[in-house]
């Protein structure tokens, strides 16, 4: 075997031996896995051998899958709460994206709302009335700027398959009234990671929660600040509806 195989594969079994529970380990060791002997026929005694040694890969393959790393790590359907600013890392990389692209006014841009999960940052930022949307974690970096006649977006995505200045994606938005949610635009991108799906829009000054409901069911939580929400997931399954709460109760809006 190739010695750096094996030395990869010997620190991924570790590290996956490592999350097994003690008692679970005990329970495994101590079971006696030879087949009686006594009363098996030579056939039989053989089947069972080899379905040991099938049980045996399983095991393995597990181990195997258990160690290996997912895509988007750390992403967590539900947003983590208190965040009313980027870190200084995701503000310093998000202005410099977003100063960089084409259709920026040029002035300092301020967080408007941010939605943290796990190592990733989305952010809605403003400048001169005109805003500015960034997602930074590790394989994605995307920045697009909308202003007052309509979203201009322009992108800087050097962690996309798609490669810098290219946008593999698609877009929809809708325009619904002046109560719940009042406007929202998502855009489905891609990264070396993967497809992955950004949500925004503009919200009542009553609403005080939004949960998305995606095509294929799932439950997606978003952040809300500033009249704004936002939300992303790493699928390109599109949201279909939201659960729009307010003081009079929860509702189901349809988006577009």
């Amino acid at each position: 075997m190739n010695e750096q195989l094996e030395t990869d594969l010997r620190r991924v079994l570790a590290q996956a031996t490592a999350k097994v529970p003690a008692d679970a380990i005990g329970r495994i060791t101590s079971a006696d896995y030879r087949p009686r002997t006594g009363w098996l026929t030579p056939w039989r005694r053989a089947g069972t051998l080899g379905g040991v040694g099938v049980v045996g890969a399983g095991v393995a393959t597990a181990v195997l899958l258990a160690g290996a790393t997912p895509a988007f790590a750390g992403w967590t359907a539900m947003p983590e709460r208190g965040h009313h600013a980027p870190s200084a890392a995701a503000d310093s990389s998000c202005q410099s994206q977003l100063s960089a692209l084409p259709t920026a006014p040029g002035g300092q841009w301020s967080p408007v709302v941010t939605d943290v999960r796990g190592p990733y940052t989305l952010a809605v930022f403003e400048d001169s009335g005109v805003y500015g949307t960034c997602i930074t974690g590790p394989s994605m970096n995307e920045a697009s700027v909308s202003g007052a006649t309509g979203r201009s977006t322009s992108v800087n995505s050097s962690g996309s398959s798609a490669g810098p200045g290219q946008r593999s994606a698609s877009s929809s938005g809708g325009v619904y009234g002046s109560s719940g949610i009042e406007s929202s635009f998502q855009s489905h991108l891609d990264s070396s990671s993967g497809p992955y799906t950004i949500m925004e829009g503009e919200v009542s000054s009553d609403v005080s929660g939004v949960t998305l409901v995606l095509q294929d069911g799932t439950d997606v939580g978003t952040t809300i600040g500033g009249g704004w929400f936002v939300a992303w997931w790493p699928n390109d399954e599109a949201a279909v509806s939201a659960q729009v709460t307010t003081p009079s109760g929860t509702i189901t809006q349809p988006l577009h």
